[in-house]
């Protein structure tokens, strides 16, 4: 199935079309790693693969707190722990997917050459910068992006698109380390050529392949000069701008550190809590089936054999169900509730949580909805926070978009404000508004508004779907067709003719 779809999405191209692509594949993508059938079909914008920097070490809250006395010397650390706690901790998990998901990615696309260009180019322009806009999928992959940079701190990316389609992938942020902040305020990155293995190399892109190959023919030298004079190790490469890398801190240093660090020391004690609750209330439910041996009152001693006391005892233990324990004995037994001390124990774990969710700024309305009360006070502070990383996107579309002499950006809007927006934008219609800012604001792109209306129109949806005229938009002659009653032609008043219609 998955050949025919190959291949009917190749008939439609022309011969020259084919062979130009064909060539472009084959420099850009490396056949073997990456099929061209799957490459074209956008189905997995980021490739899907285990974090190499993930731990599988049980971190103490000690630890932890010595991390965070030095954060940016202990990043690879913090970067440990925050990869540990994405596969213990439902909270972190919670808070990232909500942080990363929050924003919808609309934006307004516009050229900025509009003086010194005819309509006809401007309007190519646009159709084709929304055209490659939309292969990026921004909706679907820049969210997966946000979340990999909050989880590590930073994030290494690379553009491995062509004419067809862009697939970004992300490279493991231990081979890499922040260069330069360009002049298109692309943030480059060099790629460490000496951590580079026989087990990684494969999922590299060609240019960073062979930026090795030529590093180890050349025996691996130890320094190197730049072209501005500097000299720095030869075994960092700097990756063109097709790489590109996202600091959640946004500040100009080699590495950084996860996002939520600050809340790792009280993410870890609230699963240890859980786990101490759940032994405790397990061990406090625990029952007892107490056998009491008949003694003599004068000398105290048994009345039955050593073995046929342990032979009733066996007989008891064989019957008792789970969380039921059975002893034997000649004492008398008393049962103590532990309810308060259980009681205290969810407690514990109830102040946890709180702590958690004041460290994280989220409320607790998003997750457990008890009141929305300053919900929306809330969703707004918190996408506030993530609005600056939406300038490292605008970047690098509008790189791509350069040539075309248009820039996107990104409305600084939530899926919690996006109603309340778009309502702003269709009020400012009436007024002269952005007619391109009311698209973005319901939720479509740019290009996707342009082939939908293109499609409405030879289709003739407006005669289809003809809208309906109220009364205060009909005259005397359309009232027939329409079902308001028409004027009688006789020399009535005004006041007489609206008393008639209301009856």
């Amino acid at each position: 199935m998955e050949e025919n779809t190959t291949k009917t999405a190749e008939s439609e191209l022309s011969e020259d079309v084919k062979i130009e692509s064909d060539k472009k594949d084959r420099k850009d993508f490396d056949l073997h790693y990456i099929p061209r059938n799957f490459s074209r079909s956008m189905v997995q914008p980021i490739w899907a693969q285990i974090p190499r920097n993930a731990q599988s070490s049980v971190y103490t809250s000690e630890q932890i707190a010595t991390f965070l006395k030095n954060p940016y010397s202990t990043f690879k650390e913090l970067q440990g722990v925050s990869n540990y706690l994405l596969y213990t901790s439902p909270s972190y998990n919670n808070i990232l997917d909500y942080l990363s998901n929050i924003i919808t990615f609309d934006y307004t696309l516009y050229g900025i050459d509009t003086k010194h260009v005819t309509p006809t180019t401007l309007k190519n322009r646009i159709l084709t910068s929304s055209e490659i806009v939309s292969k990026m999928n921004v909706k679907s992959t820049f969210p997966n992006m946000i979340k990999r940079t909050l989880t590590n701190g930073e994030a290494y990316f690379y553009n491995m698109g062509d004419k067809n389609n862009i697939i970004i992938e992300e490279i493991d942020s231990k081979l890499c380390q922040l260069a330069m902040i360009d002049d298109n305020n692309i943030w480059r990155y060099y790629i460490n050529l000496s951590l580079i293995d026989s087990t990684s190399i494969a999922e590299l892109p060609e240019e960073i392949r062979n930026a090795y190959s030529i590093w180890v023919e050349n025996k691996k030298p130890k320094t190197k000069l730049e072209t501005n004079g500097i000299v720095v190790p030869a075994y960092l490469y700097l990756v063109s701008n097709r790489g590109f890398s996202m600091f959640c801190h946004m500040r100009k240093i080699q590495h950084d550190y996860p996002y939520l660090a600050h809340m790792f020391e009280d993410l870890n004690d609230l699963e240890n809590d859980k786990g101490y609750m759940n032994d405790y209330i397990r061990d406090s439910n625990v029952k007892i089936v107490h056998l009491e041996v008949p003694i003599d009152k004068e000398s105290g001693l048994p009345l039955f054999s050593k073995d046929v006391i342990q032979a009733y005892h066996d007989s008891l233990k064989e019957f008792l169900p789970q969380s039921t324990c059975g002893i034997t004995n000649p004492f008398k037994m008393q049962s103590i509730t532990l309810d308060k001390s259980q009681s205290s124990a969810i407690n514990l774990v109830e102040h946890s949580s709180e702590v958690v969710s004041d460290d994280s700024g989220v409320s607790k309305a998003i997750f457990n909805a008890e009141t929305t009360n300053g919900l929306s006070y809330s969703t707004l502070a918190d996408a506030t926070k993530l609005y600056p990383l939406l300038g490292y996107f605008e970047n690098f579309i509008n790189l791509q978009i350069k040539d075309q002499k248009c820039k996107v950006r990104f409305l600084r809007m939530n899926h919690y404000n996006q109603t309340e927006m778009h309502e702003e934008a269709r009020a400012d219609l009436l007024s002269g508004g952005s007619r391109m800012m009311f698209v973005a604001t319901s939720g479509l792109e740019i290009y996707d508004f342009l082939n939908i209306n293109k499609t409405e129109q030879a289709l003739d949806f407006d005669k289809m779907l003809e809208p309906k005229m109220n009364a205060s938009q009909m005259n005397s002659e359309q009232a027939e067709d329409n079902g308001r009653p028409k004027v009688k032609p006789d020399k009535q008043s005004d006041s007489t003719v609206k008393v008639n219609e209301t009856k």
